[in-house]
């Protein structure tokens, strides 16, 4: 996959990692998955220092769990973020089941990552005993992403962006919504988000075992359902059995 460049001028504000950093983090083997991910980290602590910010959280769900990737609390409420290392143009729609990128004359079919953080959205919300509206859904995406083919990009409950517009985004989705949390109850989720952002190696282990389980076997990646076997008119495929709410599917 094709690096995203570095800014200078994020650097120098703090709000990207510093070039050194980049060289570890390819020595160390990592993605552009989990770099992306480190630089809407430090965005979010350089910028939003006033709100607790958890990565790498691992929501229980069943008997298992759900990784959220970013999660920021203020009294306006929880805003959990997803960070998308694909570059090019992307193709989708809030409704749609996936969504698609054009990079180099390729292209590449992924899930519709607003869905996909719905999902993420309700889990955290049944964990913390919360309504799912005190939760808003933020899906970050590399700033060489073309996202002008996405359409709506911003709704109540979500916000697609590039990573250099989130600030300005972020700003306007808080300024919009009142506060919902007293500080009691800010505490308490602080708490949990802290406990459950602190796992230890097993649970990590495990958790990757339940993700390879439900890509290749009888278990929802998104929801953590049963897959069923349907017929469709193009013929048989897996599908979940939270359908419609859920509509995650693959070839069999």
């Amino acid at each position: 996959m094709p690096k995203e460049k570095a800014s200078i001028f994020a650097m120098l504000r703090g709000d990207e990692p510093s070039p050194l950093a980049r060289v570890w983090h390819d020595l160390s083997g990592a993605g552009e998955g989990e770099w992306g991910e480190k630089c809407l980290l430090e965005l979010l602590k350089n910028r939003a220092k006033n709100a607790a910010i958890f990565q790498n959280v691992y929501v229980p769900l069943g008997g298992g769990t759900t990784e959220l990737d970013i999660v920021l609390v203020g009294s306006t409420g929880l805003y959990i973020f997803e960070s998308k290392a694909y570059g090019g143009k992307i193709y989708g729609q809030p409704e749609q089941l996936n969504w698609a990128q054009y990079l180099g004359g390729s292209k590449n079919v992924f899930y519709n990552p607003i869905r996909q953080n719905e999902n993420h959205r309700r889990n955290l919300a049944r964990a913390l005993q919360i309504s799912p509206e005190y939760i808003c859904s933020i899906i970050v995406f590399e700033n060489r992403a073309d996202l002008s083919n996405i359409h709506p990009r911003h709704s109540e409950s979500f916000v697609v962006c590039n990573r250099n517009k989130l600030l300005k985004h972020l700003k306007k989705l808080v300024n919009s919504r009142r506060p919902v949390l007293e500080l009691t109850e800010m505490e308490s989720i602080c708490r949990k988000l802290a406990k459950w952002s602190k796992v230890n190696r097993r649970t990590k282990k495990q958790h990757i075992k339940q993700v390879q389980q439900q890509m290749h076997g009888a278990l929802c990646p998104f929801c953590g359902r049963e897959l069923l076997i349907k017929q469709g008119s193009y013929g048989p495929f897996i599908g979940c059995s939270g359908y419609p709410k859920c509509q995650y599917t693959r070839k069999i």
